[in-house]
């Protein structure tokens, strides 16, 4: 649909078009010749496009499409206008039946009427109509791209971005936290751009400055800046906290690598839960898994009513449980050991444990599934924070120590002097020996963790590194390897618990002690505090390994 409400007629589409471009270089030809003498200004039109990547980078047939994909999108008006003065040649063979043609003296005239490359880049730009196709290829957020590939398409022209952003749900008001996220990514895409590939980008606009009407999502969609209560009599105007986000960047002209200073010699406190997390543990799902005794098939919900519905006419094997189904949950109990950790956190699938809802039935033998770890799919208690804009695992998860320091701030200005535990926490590296990227952000992420809770004075309970164990599978997050094999990091883990975060050699432990009047009392202070831990982790200890223990005897 297009407006005002056409619909269909494809030749039409492109009728307007034409005439669209022949238009624009008309206004372009009068500002040239009546007004650009004494005003000194510069003419272009905005052209917005998709971004699309091949399926397969070293597939031919695939980049093609994909070159295809963006001359019928971007370079149906920007080949005309940036280029030759004509569409390109895909375009024409393709579309030759209702496409219209320009004459040369049309080529000569509509060629060259842009004094920059102005570009529009956002959510619109992404569901390209039926006769605009993807060509079988992935649409991407990657503007960096795109903006190389106008560079290499017609000549390195100045850019301006003139319509960049995204978009929350009409609930959302001044909290939109996804616009602020989208436009840092944009935003660094520029940036690495006009550094590390040498485009000329000289200005950036942000879309929008208010909420407003937005085409054929009407009120249902906002993209403004700022906050606009349309129920209000008086619409008032709020900015939304991407408006103070933007301000930020204005006033940085650009990103400030703004890291915590130097690190923090001290400790937490003697009841410190030293942990580390596992991911959901379940039961197999393939139909023919022997593990329960009920041979029929469910499935669950299927009305929205919230229970199971037995499937007819389908029958499972079963067989009776046996000790050596339980013989993981050993290995889990040593990798814990050798981690020297104090507490385990790990989420259980009730909807296996308890598939019918109740103590009814309970399904022991969703518990064997703890060898080897949980399938990276099932992760779905662990929130992944991706930010591709920032120095990344090769995930492309978030990895900016200081970050977590600036969210348990918020916390404790939103929501007062509350218990915090950190419950997962870890970094993506692929070696299986030597992780030192692990040891690295573990250091940075604790380090930060240790000033919130000493400078800040955010009550910081608990820190749980993720995970214990990985897949077979990417990524990679455990301390231990897929088959039980321990890495570097479980021994640096295992120095940082014990030393209960980050203490002088020869300084007391408490961070606004007095220096100690010589290296002996320093010393002993600190032989002192780590006894005192030692008491008291071993009373958590023990009541830890008392659940876990009890968790195993659950299982016979």
């Amino acid at each position: 649909m297009h407006a005002p409400g056409e619909k269909g007629k494809i030749a039409a589409v492109y009728s307007v078009g034409h005439n669209l471009i022949k238009a624009h270089a008309k206004v372009w030809h009068n500002y040239n010749r009546h007004f650009r003498p004494y005003q000194q200004g510069v003419v272009s039109i905005v052209l917005g496009s998709h971004w699309i990547e091949p399926n397969r980078s070293q597939d031919v047939l695939d980049i093609n499409n994909c070159q295809q994909s963006m001359e019928r999108v971007l370079g149906w008006f920007a080949k005309p206008i940036h280029g030759d003065g004509d569409y390109p040649e895909e375009m024409k063979n393709k579309l030759h039946s209702f496409l219209p043609s320009f004459t040369e003296a049309e080529k000569n005239y509509v060629k060259g009427t842009a004094d920059f490359f102005a570009f529009s880049f956002g959510p619109n730009n992404f569901k390209p109509p039926t006769t605009l196709a993807k060509m079988g290829q992935n649409l991407s957020l990657n503007l960096r791209g795109i903006l190389k590939w106008i560079k290499l398409e017609y000549t390195n022209p100045r850019i301006l971005i003139a319509e960049n952003g995204w978009f929350t749900d009409s609930h959302v008001k001044t909290e939109d936290t996804t616009a602020i996220y989208m436009m840092k990514n944009f935003i660094n895409k520029v940036l690495q751009a006009i550094k590390y590939d040498g485009i000329s980008v000289f200005g950036y606009t942000a879309w929008s400055l208010l909420d407003g009407f937005e085409w054929q999502h009407a009120y249902n969609t906002r993209r403004g800046l700022f906050y606009v209560d349309f129920d209000s009599e008086q619409k008032e105007r709020i900015p939304k906290s991407s408006a103070l986000y933007y301000k930020q960047i204005i006033q940085d002209n650009g990103f400030f690598l703004k890291e915590s200073p130097q690190g923090l010699q001290s400790q937490f406190s003697c009841d410190f839960s030293w942990g580390i997390t596992e991911s959901v543990l379940k039961a197999e799902l393939v139909a023919s898994s022997p593990q329960f005794c009920d041979p029929n098939l469910y499935i669950w919900n299927v009305t929205g009513d919230g229970l199971l519905h037995q499937v007819k006419g389908v029958k499972l094997k079963t067989r009776p449980a046996q000790c050596t189904d339980f013989v993981s949950i050993k290995k889990q109990l040593d990798r814990l050991e050798k981690l020297k950790v104090t507490h385990y956190r790990f989420a259980l699938d009730w909807s296996l444990i308890l598939p019918n809802g109740d103590l009814s039935a309970i399904n022991r033998f969703v518990i064997h599934e703890l060898q080897n770890g949980s399938q990276y799919e099932f992760d779905r208690d662990v929130q992944f924070l991706q930010d591709i804009t920032c120095l990344s695992s090769p995930s492309r998860l978030a990895v900016v120590p200081w970050g977590i320091r600036k969210v348990l701030q918020w916390i404790k200005k939103n929501y007062g002097d509350i218990d915090v535990y950190i419950t997962a926490n870890g970094i993506d590296d692929q070696s299986l020996d030597n992780d030192e990227l692990r040891n690295y952000y573990l250091r940075k992420y604790t380090q930060e963790v240790l000033k919130a809770y000493h400078i800040d004075k955010v009550k910081i309970r608990g820190y749980y590194a993720f995970k214990l164990t990985e897949e077979k599978l990417k990524p990679r997050f455990g301390f231990f390897t897929s088959d039980s094999k321990a890495k570097a990091s479980v021994q640096f883990y295992n120095h940082l618990i014990s030393r209960n975060g980050f203490p002088a050699e020869y300084s007391t432990f408490s961070y606004k002690s007095s220096k100690p009047s010589s290296q002996w009392e320093a010393k002993y202070i600190h032989q002192a505090h780590l006894m005192a831990c030692v008491a008291t982790k071993a009373a958590a200890l023990s009541l830890s390994n008392y659940h876990l223990h009890d968790f195993a005897s659950l299982a016979k």
